[in-house]
């Protein structure tokens, strides 16, 4: 991203801010975790309570998002994690 916006003569201060690259990342990470019950969501001709299972799932998946992140292993956000050991954190 800051290659591309070099390219363009742009300069953002926040892509210099680790706090502000931190947060960036784990919405990467929570961007794709919220794309797959969208994907599903949308398909046409699904029961309802077919829906309301994949929502109900994505709840506990949200829970699951919580301890992992409290405990720090970042199992399941990887960009957040590489990013993380990048900077020596983990």
């Amino acid at each position: 991203m800051k290659l591309f916006l070099k390219e363009k003569d742009s300069e953002y201060a926040e892509l210099e801010d680790p706090d502000c690259l931190r947060k960036f990342c784990f919405m990467v990470d929570m961007a794709s975790h919220l794309n797959t019950p969208n994907k599903k969501l949308q398909g046409k001709g699904n029961a309802a309570v077919l829906l309301l299972e994949e929502v109900l799932l994505f709840q506990q998946k949200l829970c699951l998002f919580v301890r992992d992140l409290e405990k720090g292993t970042l199992l399941h956000f990887p960009v957040l994690k590489k990013y993380q050991q990048e900077l020596g954190i983990i």
